[in-house]
């Protein structure tokens, strides 16, 4: 890491100050926000799109007052980050709505790929130049808008119907519905206006372009240990939610959509994990409040639960989802949907992120809160050891971090914190990264020695540390294999008759259902070996072959010692429809006691199908109607299918 630039007065004592650049003047959020080994030299880098003065969390620059020293920055960029460094930046034309990593092939080493998405495109940069545009398909009609377009070209219609039958659509509050050529049509004043309108669109068709609203990843078949896409995993998915509440599931390998659903509201958040390929879960926030689930082979979206206040972050931390909302308080809910904690923050949540401590196997909450003044002096939480006295007025905003929902670290910092990002940057594998909202940069390294409590003591290795929950003395921690244990152990003493009740009634079924399927293969003779001394004789078939003919050889042995089999034949079952088998009835000579004899036969598979069905030998006699013995045969698929 890179010295420090300019100390920062108040913190924690579990995190080393990295740098701070007040200057950088940067606009981002948390989604366009990553960290990741873009370069595959084992340095992972900051990557951010900068809004510029397009969109601005600064009040300076929102309220156009002379604070930027007539700098004006107008234009949308993609930055890289080496330390305190900017390396690269390269212009995007339009403003981002997500950025997230993956990889487009599974070659080793594999260079991640960046996805931005904007508007109603996914761009694709690899090396940081342009690799790949994707657009989303097109969002349906609204059949009433087509309908009065369409007849206004054959001139069924005049133009002020038109305008009426466009205005009882907006009417009817289904303005989400209609396309941007309707919008801007009914924005006009007069019929002049309209005309040219008309005239100047003509040839333009009425297509309804949908916007991407957030984007994440999804790991196709092989999980992900770093993270960022690269090799040591494996193809990430991209998943989209768009502005017509539908998700889309992205193939990186063909550009093409592998997955559609559908949602009630728009989502401006959204969590995923699984394996695509396998099983897999997404986790999405909408703009009403409510929180959906979708699954894999499941069509309809479900409704987890509903917040009363508008969502501003939705986190997954371990088998749980955890929301932060506008009225300062972060919500805890299980995926049924029950809520098991809530938690005040005392101020204004601006977003929360995940923290993941892979080699310590823990999860904790981040929470940005822009602290209200007038709580400051009353909170009951005493303030860090890093400060002896009281916080200033100036210092307003803070990191709170929960292990659960108990509050085990508090970062405190001059500015309110707009965006952050919690993983590796550079060497250092815990680093939290973090934009002010007035655009500094500001860096923090965990100590490898920092321990998190989760009965609310916040302790240090070096044996210094303060209590945010005002209690005594902690006990030791019991690691949780331990813990899940030792529950089971107690489990077992209180529920000992249960349990040895359960288990005999288990093996019972176990033994019935053994004995059936014995019976049953008995009445069918659905075995290779006679069990009876009348037919001493032994079935073995083997099949040969790529497709479509195959070559089926039977074998046929005498077990007896004494006694010669005569009169068999074999016969085969099938599907015609799958099979066509060149001697559907073989008439066995004698065999010798002790001896066998083999035959063969072929079988054509007759059809095109990328499956393959059985075929049955039968082992009969004439003296008697029901076959000696039965071995089915599972068939391999065939390298290509012939009709005969």
């Amino acid at each position: 890491m890179l010295k420090n630039q300019e100390e920062p007065k108040y913190g924690s004592e579990k995190w080393i100050d990295g740098f701070y650049d007040p200057t950088t003047r940067i606009q981002t959020m948390s989604q366009c926000m990553v960290l990741s080994d873009i370069y595959k030299d084992d340095d992972f880098k900051l990557v951010l799109a900068d809004f510029g003065d397009f969109f601005s969390s600064n009040p300076a620059v929102v309220n156009n007052i002379g604070a930027l020293d007539g700098r004006k920055n107008d234009k949308v960029k993609l930055k890289v980050f080496k330390g305190l460094a900017m390396i690269n930046e390269v212009c995007i034309n339009d403003i981002p709505s997500s950025i997230v990593t993956i990889a487009v092939d599974t070659l080793v080493p594999s260079i991640p790929a960046l996805a931005i998405s904007s508007s109603c495109y996914v761009y694709i940069y690899k090396n940081m130049k342009p690799y790949f545009r994707f657009t989303l398909p097109c969002s349906p009609l609204c059949p009433e808008e087509e309908k009065a377009w369409r007849d206004y070209q054959n001139e069924h219609i005049k133009l002020s119907e038109l305008v009426v039958a466009l205005d009882n659509i907006r009417g009817f509050g289904r303005l989400n519905e209609m396309t941007q050529k309707s919008v801007k049509f009914l924005q006009l004043s007069t019929n002049e206006e309209r005309l040219n309108f008309i005239d100047q669109y003509k040839e333009v068709p009425l297509v309804k372009n949908t916007a991407i609203t957030i984007m994440t990843s999804l790991m196709k078949n092989v999980h992900d240990d770093d993270g960022d896409g690269g090799a040591g995993g494996g193809i990430r998915c991209i998943v989209i939610g768009c502005e017509d509440g539908h998700v889309y599931v992205i193939n990186p390998e063909t550009f093409s959509v592998a997955a559609t659903y559908s949602l009630p509201s728009v989502a401006v958040f959204m969590v995923a994990n699984g394996l695509f390929d396998v099983e897999y879960s997404i986790y999405t926030a909408c703009r009403n409040g409510g929180v959906y689930g979708i699954k894999r082979n499941i069509e309809k979206a479900r409704e987890f639960f509903r917040v009363t206040y508008p969502i501003v972050g939705l986190v997954k931390v371990g088998k749980n989802l955890v929301v932060g909302c506008m009225d300062g308080t972060i919500h805890c809910y299980n995926t049924k949907g029950n809520c098991l904690w809530s938690v005040n923050c005392h101020g204004d949540i601006l977003c929360v992120g995940l923290m993941e401590l892979k080699t310590k196997n823990l999860q904790l909450l981040l929470v940005s809160v822009k602290s209200h003044q007038q709580q400051q002096s009353s909170s009951p939480l005493p303030p860090p050891p890093s400060s002896s006295s009281s916080l200033p007025p100036s210092t307003s905003g803070q990191i709170q971090i929960y292990l659960e929902k108990s509050l085990v670290d508090v970062i405190r910092v001059e500015e309110v914190v707009a965006a952050m990002k919690f993983g590796r940057y550079g060497r250092e594998s815990d680093t939290l990264v973090m934009v002010t909202k007035s655009g500094g940069l500001m860096v923090k390294v965990l100590k490898r020695t920092a321990l998190f409590d989760s009965r609310g003591v916040s302790k240090s290795g070096d044996g210094v540390g303060f209590d945010l929950a005002g209690g005594g003395e902690s006990r030791i921690d019991i690691p949780k294999k331990t813990k899940l244990f030792l529950d089971q152990t107690a489990r077992e003493r209180v529920c000992a008759v249960e349990m040895h009740k359960t288990f005999q009634q288990d093996l019972c079924r176990l033994r019935l259902h053994s004995c059936k399927c014995y019976l049953d293969m008995l009445d069918k003779q659905l075995n290779v070996v006679s069990l009876s001394q009348e037919y001493p004789v032994k079935l073995n078939v083997e099949v040969t072959g790529l497709g479509p003919t195959f070559k089926m050889c039977i074998s046929v042995q005498n077990t007896s010692l004494n006694v010669s089999c005569h009169h068999y034949f074999i016969a085969f079952v099938y599907d015609p429809g799958f099979y066509n088998i060149l001697d559907n009835i073989i008439f066995l000579p004698a065999i010798g006691p002790s001896l066998s004899y083999r035959t063969s036969t072929f079988a054509y598979c007759v059809t095109d199908k990328t499956f393959a069905d059985v075929i049955k030998v039968l082992l009969c006699t004439e003296n008697n109607i029901n076959p000696i013995l039965t071995a089915v045969v599972s068939m391999p698929v065939s390298e290509g299918g012939m009709n005969f």
